[in-house]
């Protein structure tokens, strides 16, 4: 596992999990980007040294993808905390189809009866940082169910200090369908343009311009999340307001969509 430490800026990586931050003051800005299967990967040879290990991830999320940012002491964009029910549409990642990734909304664990070995192939392929720049590559596709349709879903994520961000996706499937990309806010989300959005009530602010090589309608919603419930029934907790969350949608069924969101402090 790499990990640099600079003078002013600080980043880990693995297989899974990229993280940076601009430094340890209280207005740092940080983000992390995740993009792996549930357990990690070393979890697929400790399957196969022993096969009578019967393998819970009901703490994981079907979030491949997904991103967080920090600054100045806030979140400006993340994922809506645990929940009972754990959905992609929770997080900074896309819905192919009103479908997200694993086996989600049967339950609390998405990845039940999934086969790991598919789960292994969500991975970081390529990743280039330094104190000012940092560009990734992930493979997402093996994140979806085979029904879902999924041929290709690689997603780029770039970043610029000292705030500026580009993700990037290109999705091919094997049949026309809506493909949604979602961004969530803790906060407010103001409207400013068709394609212009801002995240959060202080400063500073975080900029989001979409575009997509298809026809999209971007609509500002709640994000509502069943949370936990007891023990024993953690799949049946109440439903709670968590914020809000921007969908952008391609307008009618494609089968191949190109969404990218650039994305400044401001």
């Amino acid at each position: 596992v790499p990990i640099e430490r600079q003078e002013k800026w600080h980043y880990f990586a693995d297989h899974d999990v990229v993280y940076w931050r601009s430094s340890w003051a209280d207005d740092a800005t940080a983000f992390a980007f995740k993009a792996g299967p549930p357990e990690g990967h070393a979890t697929k040879a400790l399957l196969e040294a022993m096969p009578d290990w019967r393998l819970s991830s009901g703490h994981a999320h079907p979030d491949a993808g997904s991103f967080i940012i920090w600054s100045h002491g806030r979140y400006l964009t993340g994922d809506a905390g645990y929940a009972g029910v754990p959905l992609t549409e929770h997080h900074n990642t896309v819905v192919i189809g009103g479908r997200g990734q694993g086996k989600e909304g049967g339950g609390h664990d998405v990845f039940a009866d999934v086969p790991y070995d598919r789960l292994d192939r969500i991975r970081i392929d390529g990743l280039t940082v330094d104190a000012k720049h940092l560009t990734l590559i992930a493979d997402l596709a093996q994140a979806y169910e085979p029904e879902v349709g999924v041929t290709k879903f690689q997603r780029k994520f770039e970043f610029s200090a000292p705030g500026s961000w580009t993700i990037t996706d290109d999705i091919a499937l094997s049949r026309p369908q809506v493909v949604t990309s979602y961004l969530h806010a803790d906060e407010t989300i103001v409207k400013r343009s068709e394609s212009l959005f801002e995240f959060g009530a202080g400063q500073p602010v975080l900029s989001a311009s979409v575009s997509s090589t298809s026809p999209f309608a971007a609509k500002i919603e709640k994000n509502i999340v069943v949370a936990p419930g007891p023990p024993g029934a953690v799949d049946k907790g109440q439903a709670e307001d968590r914020g809000l969350r921007l969908a952008i949608s391609t307008v009618k069924p494609v089968d191949r969509a190109g969404f990218s969101l650039r994305l400044s402090l401001k």
